[in-house]
């Protein structure tokens, strides 16, 4: 090469070419160019095609019920025009349709799901479009708007069982109104002229007349009444629970999906071909493209959207436990004037229901419901009426006892007697079947160690008692083997603890309650006993105090100290083991040593009488 460098070369071999070979060549890479520019044109008016066509696509899937796959083009779309064709001035109304179409096909999910929820029946109805539902949960779930529509739903719920109830009341009313002895109440006339009631006003003189009616309605009428409402409730709730169900088992497929990130619902596929879209062509852009909530679950978004289902139940139960609270006040003191039996009858209905809905949601055995405490409050209301009656008849007996012993027992006061003295576990378990609520019919370990006759093996007889040796058979009540002559106050006395024994069995979750009343009677009936004889408080009936007034008194504390045993033996299987430790220590013993102290003062004074 000549001096000058390589660029005077070239410059010199250049001169040597024709121009016609130089221009073509100019003309060909061109025409390289131009191809290049046309392809890519071509390509952003196919995509630019293809984004104008998604909301037609997006029509026909909502049509089809593919509401998934709706909403995976329009995310799609989204995504393109976010990214590809984000200089397409012309698209800018285009992205603005397809957020709205997105909303709506959001829209359209929560509307269908909860339509699944609230329309059908559980089990079957159910189970037939569970495919569906759990399309629509996932998808949900990615855009995150599933706890929105639990939240919906637990309000629609709440507010359809309220309505079942209210109709169940009024069914039971319109019916029970059909039949002889149901309380005609009629709201009052509007004198001529008067202006017309408010709709709240009419709102309130309807529940104030509903509330008489309930109020004087007979017990069987009542039963009746709760019998159809718990029927219902029961009926909506066990729908309400197999919603639940399904709902927690859906959620915890689709939150399995997210955590493992298959998403088997939103994979990008052509509605129409069955081949990738070319929308979703690119994995980088479909995987930049993730709504909220779609990315990834923590643990206490999955713990927030399980327990919003759970607490549906929950939910559920409160309404329908505050509706039948409600009934149950306004029979509250009628339900004190009720015989044992017909009150029994209203509580182990209502206790069963309790317990229905408790194994409904779930609940342990030891949750304590409203409606429950209502129960347990009026059983309690119920006894201490009986108990205040038992003390003043006590009382007024004992103010009237001529100290005389009885010259014959009747069989019936001795069967008595042996019932309540029965410490065997299958008549504490016999009696048992009485409890109002099946939950606390359970019997507990026995503080005492039963004889083979059932009796506690230390005897409470082994004491000194004065028991006359020639007395017929038919003047003693026997005791443990031992026979007491009795004065009219103790065959009172025997009456009432059977009310006390049957009443505790009756109602097992008050026995502590009870026990401790039981422990006010026993000592008004000692002291009674001790202040009327020993200290000559009888002298208002009587003449004069003698020894055989003395005798009979010590011969009736003689015997409620021998019953205290049996009585703590019978008991002590009903009771748990820190209420029987309680009774133990301040109600037997006490009462024990109350007792014996009385009865030290009777055989002193009897000493001092025989000196």
């Amino acid at each position: 090469p000549e001096p000058g460098g390589p660029v005077k070369n070239l410059r010199r071999n250049l001169a040597f070419l024709e121009e016609s070979t130089v221009t073509g060549s100019l003309e060909l890479l061109q025409m390289q160019q131009r191809r290049r520019n046309l392809e890519r044109v071509q390509a952003l008016v196919n995509r630019i095609q293809e984004v104008r066509q998604v909301r037609r696509k997006i029509r026909e899937h909502l049509s089809s019920s593919q509401y998934t796959s709706a909403l995976e083009l329009a995310d799609s779309a989204l995504q393109t025009l976010q990214t590809e064709l984000i200089t397409v001035t012309a698209l800018r109304t285009v992205h603005q349709q397809l957020l709205e179409d997105r909303l709506n096909t959001i829209r359209v999910m929560q509307s269908t799901l909860l339509t699944c929820l609230l329309v059908n029946t559980p089990g079957e109805g159910l189970e037939k479009k569970r495919g569906l539902m759990a399309a629509v949960v996932c998808g949900l779930l990615r855009c995150g708007m599933l706890s929105e529509v639990l939240q919906t739903h637990r309000s629609s719920v709440m507010e359809s069982v309220k309505k079942v109830v209210a109709e169940a009341i009024s069914t039971s009313t319109e019916v029970l109104m059909q039949q002889p002895g149901f309380p005609a109440v009629s709201l009052p006339c509007q004198p001529e002229g008067a202006e017309p009631l408010s709709v709240e006003a009419q709102r309130k003189m309807s529940q104030a007349l509903f509330a008489k009616r309930i109020t004087e309605v007979n017990p069987q009428h009542f039963a009746f009444l709760i019998a159809q409402v718990f029927d219902a409730s029961l009926g909506s709730l066990q729908s309400a629970c197999a919603t639940s169900d399904i709902l927690t088992e859906l959620i915890t497929e689709a939150l399995a999906a997210v955590r493992s990130g298959s998403l088997a619902p939103f994979r990008r596929q052509s509605a129409v071909s069955g081949e990738s879209s070319p929308i979703s062509s690119s994995q980088a852009a479909a995987e930049a493209m993730q709504p909220v909530g779609s990315a990834t679950v923590d643990t206490f978004s999955r713990q927030f959207l399980l327990e919003s289902v759970e607490q549906t139940r929950g939910h559920v139960v409160q309404v329908v436990h505050s509706r039948i609270i409600r009934l149950f006040e306004m029979r509250a003191e009628a339900h004190d004037n009720l015989s044992l039996p017909d009150f029994c009858s209203v509580l182990r209905s209502a206790f069963t229901f309790v317990n229905k809905c408790g194994a409904f949601c779930g609940a342990g055995s030891s949750a304590i419901t409203p409606l429950h405490s209502t129960l347990i409050s009026q059983a309690k209301s119920y006894f201490l009426k009986r108990h205040e009656k038992h003390l003043e008849h006590l009382e007024g007996v004992m103010a009237m006892e001529q100290w005389k012993i009885e010259k014959e027992v009747s069989k019936g006061a001795q069967a008595a007697l042996d019932a309540l003295v029965d410490t065997s576990e299958e008549a504490v378990s016999t009696a048992l079947q009485r409890s109002v609520d099946p939950k606390a019919s359970k019997l507990s370990p026995s503080e005492f160690h039963p004889g083979s006759n059932g009796t506690p093996s230390k005897s409470p007889t082994d004491s000194p008692v004065v028991q006359p040796a020639d007395a017929p058979q038919g003047s003693l009540l026997f005791l443990g083997g031992r026979g007491f002559p009795v004065i009219p106050t103790l065959l009172h006395l025997i009456q009432m603890l059977t009310s006390y024994d049957e009443l505790l069995f009756c109602f097992p979750f008050l026995a502590i309650d009870i026990l401790l009343k039981l422990n006010d009677l026993l000592k008004l009936f000692h002291s009674q006993t001790a202040w009327l004889v020993l200290g000559a408080g009888a002298l208002e009936t009587l003449k004069m105090i003698t020894t055989v007034h003395l005798a009979a008194g010590v011969q009736a504390l003689s015997f409620a100290y021998a019953l205290l045993p049996f009585l703590r033996a019978r008991y002590g299987r009903v009771l748990s083991h820190k209420h029987a430790a309680h009774a133990g220590t301040y109600v037997w013993e006490k009462l024990s040593r109350e007792i014996a102290v009385h009865r030290g003062e009777f055989f002193h004074k009897i000493a001092n009488i025989m000196k």
